[in-house]
């Protein structure tokens, strides 16, 4: 087994030579820990119509009672759906086309596994956004990279190198009640899946 790990590591690294990602001209993107207040504003103005309508006062709530711990093991004793992970955190990237805001993404990062939380960014960004992402994973050595974002699961599979493997995998969401004729529209995130 040792043998095949360490070939299918050459064989990854060799396909990482091949890589190369340009940000496309006129876009630049910030990262950061914590949501600054363009961030906090532009969630606010855009939570209506999505189904869990999360704003300002649930994103810092999110951020200040963490279902993950990367300090206690017994954290995951303490409350049923709380783990433990060696690595956990959260990141928000600011997308900026010709010097001009145009929102902001989130993800988490736990144990080398992506998953993309929220999208307020337009589609006419959409392939910027998507190039970002792909370049983050090989820089950072992602392992595996989670997006139920429709549109954006459609540019990273159309243009899977350098990803080894692509798997289409769909997020169902259950309710006990309808709202005939009510089109809401679900974040990477919403549910559990934030805290996770």
């Amino acid at each position: 087994m040792a043998v095949l790990d360490f070939l299918l590591a050459i064989f990854t690294k060799s396909r990482l030579l091949f890589y190369s990602y340009h940000i496309p001209e006129g876009y630049t993107f910030e990262v950061s820990d914590k949501p600054c207040q363009d961030c906090l504003k532009w969630i606010e103005y855009k939570k209506q119509g999505y189904l869990f309508s999360r704003g300002e006062a649930e994103l810092r709530w999110i951020l200040d009672y963490p279902w993950v711990s990367t300090t206690d093991k017994s954290f995951k004793e303490s409350y049923q759906f709380s783990s433990f992970a060696s690595s956990f955190t959260y990141s928000f990237v600011k997308v900026y086309h010709k010097g001009n805001f145009e929102g902001f993404f989130m993800f988490s990062v736990k144990e080398g596994h992506l998953k993309t939380l929220y999208f307020y960014v337009s589609s006419r960004h959409q392939k910027g956004v998507a190039g970002w992402l792909k370049n983050f994973c090989v820089k950072n050595k992602i392992e595996v990279m989670t997006v139920y974002n429709q549109d954006i699961a459609a540019i990273l599979i159309s243009r899977s190198f350098p990803f080894l493997k692509v798997k289409k995998y769909g997020q169902e969401l259950f309710s006990t009640f309808t709202q005939p004729g009510l089109e809401l529209k679900v974040q990477d995130g919403d549910g559990d899946v934030v805290f996770t």
